[in-house]
């Protein structure tokens, strides 16, 4: 009812997943945020301050603040373009990447201490049990960053954290990757998504430890 006549519309930079209504979906750009700013751009619609830190914050969010593989010319085209809007690029990238909440930091200590290695330290997984949040006083908001707390570690190559969700037995997975490592194709064996080098997905195990068992057999069958 909520939705009721208005016009729904799935903007996306994800090539893989099925769209729920009609849909624009543009792979080659690395952020939802530059589709959007394409879009207005081409309306004609005249871009205020705040829609410029809202459209910068999301492009620096999907890029990793421009560090990731993903980052074009048109990125930072895009980026240019909203800096002469006025925004402030400082404060928008210290509030994204700078400013931890204690609940945040308990988390990715939380995570570091139940991080395993594989494969000679190229594979790093992590598991985060329901039990474990619950004990923490975590919600699931603060889990998001976790991937990157194995990503981080040099020599790491894939990167994954998994996370039991309030539905027992259902977990979520985040994978990164550090090389050329197609992460999405892991997702796609569980049903998930993503790009090359950053995907998700949900498994069903009956433990924290059979998760992480089987998302391991599947980047190393995927790796050969």
């Amino acid at each position: 009812p909520m939705l009721e006549g208005r016009v729904q519309l799935m903007i996306d930079h994800h090539g893989s997943g099925t769209p729920f209504t009609d849909h624009y979906i543009r792979p080659e750009a690395a952020a939802s945020g530059e589709i959007v700013l394409e879009l207005i751009r081409a309306s004609g619609v005249a871009i205020t301050r705040q829609m410029a830190t809202l459209l910068y914050g999301a492009i620096s969010a999907d890029t990793g603040c421009f560090r990731y593989s993903n980052t074009t010319k048109a990125t930072h085209l895009c980026a240019a373009f909203l800096l002469e809007q006025g925004i402030d690029t400082a404060e928008i990238n210290r509030q994204l990447y700078e400013a931890k909440s204690l609940s945040l930091l308990t988390a990715e200590k939380a995570g570091f201490e139940r991080l395993h290695f594989y494969e000679n330290g190229r594979i790093a997984i992590l598991t985060f049990p329901y039990a474990l949040r619950q004990t923490l006083g975590l919600k699931d908001e603060h889990l998001g960053t976790l991937v990157d707390v194995a990503r981080c570690v040099c020599g790491v190559e894939v990167a994954a954290a998994i996370r039991e969700t309030d539905a027992p037995g259902t977990y979520r997975v985040s994978m990164r990757a550090n090389v050329d490592f197609d992460v999405a194709a892991v997702a796609a064996i569980f049903g998930g998504g993503g790009h090359t080098r950053a995907a998700g997905a949900t498994l069903i195990a009956p433990s924290a430890k059979a998760a992480e068992a089987m998302l391991l057999e599947a980047l190393l069958r995927t790796r050969q």
